[in-house]
């Protein structure tokens, strides 16, 4: 679980410091896409939809929860009226993807403290 939000964190900050003109514009460029590339093929392993695009949304929109939530759940005819319930649902697909993608991240690299 570390693991998936050290890169998140890495996408986030590669996105700041190129807002904030840090670095030359064109190796931020590459290193954001590099990484995104990375975390997109993690997120392609992820069997559920919904779990995708919630990671999508969060990360790569950069989408608040009420516009993830919306994205999810707004075609829903009691929407408005159980607004609540599929934040919360919203909220456990986020924790249910970023433990899948812990899962799929220790597949492809197993921490060294369990190798023996």
């Amino acid at each position: 679980m570390k693991r998936i939000g050290i890169l998140l964190l890495t996408l986030a900050m590669l996105l700041s410091l190129a807002a904030c003109g840090a670095k030359d514009t064109q190796t931020i460029k590459a290193e954001e896409k590099q990484e995104r590339n990375a975390i997109e093929g993690l997120i392609l392993q992820l069997s559920d939809p919904d779990e995708r695009a919630v990671i999508r949304l969060r990360y790569f929109d950069r989408a608040d929860w009420e516009s993830t939530c919306g994205v999810l759940f707004g075609d829903r005819r009691d929407y408005v009226d159980r607004v609540d319930a599929y934040q919360n649902r919203t909220y456990k697909i986020h924790g249910r993807a970023l433990l899948n993608l812990a899962a799929v991240l220790d597949e492809l690299e197993p921490l060294p403290e369990l190798r023996q």
